[in-house]
């Protein structure tokens, strides 16, 4: 299946819209995990402190169902990378 839709982590929230055309790829609210690593040069701290609300996901499906243009941005969701066979990995992984 990550390969079917490009998946980069799990989760991935994608949203189609009735033709089955990609709508929607980001994350489903500003919460994270907890995970134990250094932060990402160049990139904010990760916050573990904010509820989980499915705001963003919530934002894009209203507009999809209102026949308004996607939200933008769409942030990309954070989680764990897929770990793919050697000499499998997709261009985008």
């Amino acid at each position: 299946m990550a390969l079917a839709y490009n998946a980069i982590c799990t989760p991935d929230f994608l949203l189609y819209d009735r033709d089955r055309l990609l709508y929607y790829a980001g994350q489903f609210d500003a919460s994270r995990p907890k995970i134990n690593r250094p932060p990402v040069p160049g990139l904010p701290p990760l916050r573990t402190d904010l509820p989980v609300t499915g705001e963003d996901m919530r934002r894009a499906v209203d507009a999809l169902l209102s026949g308004d243009p996607a939200p933008h941005p769409q942030n990309p969701s954070a989680g764990c990378s897929i770990n793919w066979r050697p000499g499998k990995d997709p261009s985008w992984g």
